[in-house]
């Protein structure tokens, strides 16, 4: 007899053991992944979704598969109608580590960014968290909400369900926000105690029904959507601005330093305009900086920043709130666009800006000796806008507004006259360096030399300011006014019409927007022979459903920020990932893959008993 074999099978056998006591003590577990490319107007979307439910589950009644647009806003404002004031020293808690206070769901958590700047005084945080004083709102629109049976064949119980099935949605010739990756944001912004937040999702669900009268909803990931710009709506023809630069505490609200040494004006140009394309690099502004100020000498050019950044507006918080311009305290920089180009590598998130070097123009001995008050200008100087193939594209939604701004930053170093604020560590530098000790008469031996005492410099005042400006998406600067350009959405396996002149796309917020809707993959074909009116009659017109959640339960966000990250897959990613370049490893339907899989094992076993 053959001990190999005699190993192997009682291997198989505690197996089996093992698998069959797991599934007999498991508990009912759904799970649902959809993989499909990008949602665009006027397409015809194509992809799959599995549904796999394991352990003991009664009988499956009915399964259907589901794609909802949902948009959300969250305001928590002074009950009063005024700003709290917060004392500006910093504190020496180190609670702001904790990650329930990074990024707090509760608006009754004091954020980490109001413990590091704030939270010296106990009076600002115990008013912080006083509900008395402050007004909290929720509201959540579900924008459109389409649903599509599956075909699960025969259930049969105790046995795991794995089901896959092909699907395509008609995507009617409606614009509707493009999808902001918020897995690349990482800030929660507040100002004195009020806060604000917005966010949406394109997302995919299967829902179950039981025969026992339950039913569960399980998510399958979520999507984008990749809007057709009209050139009509591009503003981006201004090709000159010019706006006066503020220090950083005036832009919060703080406490300004002693009377301002000088005021500082920004002059940008531009030859095509204050428009930049996604993944651009080769698009330079001039800028020229003006002073007018106490005369004074610069010994070094000044360091300059112009950076391009996203500028989401709230707009339905905005009527709560004491300072209308808060900004939302999610923040993402990037959309969410499923290309094979844009995830050959990571883009550069983190890294800082270059900054450049400009030149100003000295005052004379003379102007300088009397103190007085001149206008000067700097050189022109040529900076590169550097674009993420993926930024933020403008576009108004209900919530917030998805808008862009030139951002410069311009370090002025301190004069003798300003005074240091000794409290703010930003306002000096510290330079040590760290050596060995050693006795006077063995310095010729030792190749140190004696640490420097701690030096304060009098360091830089920074002065910021912010232009509007716009990002089209990469690829499409605008359309044509009437005709839809071919190849709109950039993606594979996304249908869309060869040629054809038609009205712009509608806007989701305009009268006879409609919704994408499923329909049968084999006539995607026949879909697109329709002229795109007809194809539009078969979208049902949005009805939007508006809820809020009951006093006392609303929640800062709820969307992207959950402990269950494996339930938070981009669908467009793992097509791309998964379909398009690995089509030789696409799954197939095997609603019998349990049957299947103990068919081979009991051949298996019966070759063994065969040969001992």
């Amino acid at each position: 007899m053959r001990t190999d074999h005699i190993g192997r099978l009682v291997g198989l056998i505690a197996l089996l053991g093992s698998v069959g006591g797991s599934h007999a003590s498991s508990e009912c577990r759904p799970q649902a992944w959809v993989r499909a490319p990008d949602l665009a107007p006027g397409a015809i979307v194509q992809g799959d979704a599995r549904l796999k439910i394991t352990g003991e589950c009664p009988l499956i009644e009915t399964a259907s598969l589901g794609l909802r647009f949902k948009e959300r806003s969250f305001v928590k404002a002074s009950l009063s109608g005024e700003a709290l004031k917060a004392p500006v020293k910093m504190t020496s808690s180190m609670r702001w580590t904790e990650p329930e206070n990074f990024s707090p769901s509760s608006p009754w958590v004091l954020p980490a960014s109001q413990i590091a700047n704030y939270s010296t005084s106990l009076a600002y945080e115990q008013a912080v968290l006083n509900k008395e004083l402050w007004i909290v709102r929720e509201e959540e629109r579900i924008v459109f909400e389409s649903i599509q049976a599956l075909d699960i064949g025969k259930d049969e119980s105790g046995f795991p369900r794995d089901v896959v099935q092909d699907f395509a949605i008609l995507v009617p010739f409606t614009n509707f926000p493009p999808a902001l990756d918020y897995a690349d944001d990482l800030n929660f912004d507040t100002r004195h105690g009020e806060f604000v937040n917005a966010e949406s999702m394109y997302e995919y669900f299967v829902r179950v029904g039981f025969t026992n009268g339950t039913v569960r909803e399980i998510p399958a990931g979520f999507t984008a959507f990749q809007p057709v710009y009209d050139s009509l709506h591009n503003p981006g023809g201004l090709k000159s601005v010019t706006f006066q630069l503020e220090t950083e505490s005036s832009l919060d609200g703080s406490p300004t330093e002693s009377s301002p040494m000088a005021n500082y004006t920004v002059e940008i140009s531009t030859v095509s305009g204050l428009s930049f394309a996604q993944g651009s690099n080769n698009q330079a502004v001039t800028v020229v900086v003006h002073r007018t100020g106490l005369a004074r000498n610069f010994v070094e050019p000044l360091g300059l920043s112009v950076v391009l950044a996203p500028n989401l507006t709230t707009k339905w918080a905005a009527e709560y709130t004491v300072d209308p311009s808060l900004q939302s305290v999610q923040k993402p920089k990037h959309l969410l666009r499923a290309t094979s180009e844009d995830f050959k590598d990571t883009p550069s998130r983190l890294l800082l800006p270059p900054k450049g070097a400009i030149k100003m123009q000295n005052a004379t001995s003379d102007q300088i000796k009397a103190k007085e008050i001149v206008t000067t200008s700097s050189d022109a100087g040529i900076i590169t806008i550097q674009v993420d193939r993926r930024h933020a594209t403008n576009f108004e939604a209900y919530y917030q507004d998805i808008a862009n701004a030139l951002v410069v930053n311009l370090d002025i170093p301190r004069t003798q006259d300003e005074p240091l604020d000794p409290d703010n560590f930003l306002d000096h530098r510290i330079a040590r360096k760290s050596t060995p000790h050693f006795e006077d008469d063995e310095d010729e031996w030792v190749p140190w030399y004696t640490s420097p005492d701690v030096v304060r410099t009098r360091g830089v005042r920074t002065y910021t300011g912010r232009a509007a400006a716009t990002v089209v998406p990469a690829g499409q600067p605008v359309l044509p006014k009437t005709c839809l350009r071919a190849g709109v959405s950039e993606q594979l396996d996304i249908m869309s019409e060869e040629s054809s002149c038609s009205p712009s796309p509608i806007h989701y917020l305009s009268e006879g927007a409609r919704s994408p809707v499923f329909v049968d993959p084999s006539t995607a074909l026949e879909l697109l022979d329709k002229a795109p009116a007809e194809r539009d009659a078969l979208a049902p017109l949005l009805d939007p459903r508006v809820n809020s959640p009951n006093g006392g339960e609303e929640l800062v966000h709820r969307y992207f920020r959950t402990a269950d990250k494996k339930t938070l897959i981009y669908v467009g990613e793992t097509w791309v990932k998964k379909v398009t370049h690995k089509e030789e490893h696409r799954v197939v339907a095997r609603p019998d893959s349990m049957a299947t899989a103990m068919d081979k094992l009991t051949d298996v076993m019966q070759h063994m008993f065969d040969e001992l």
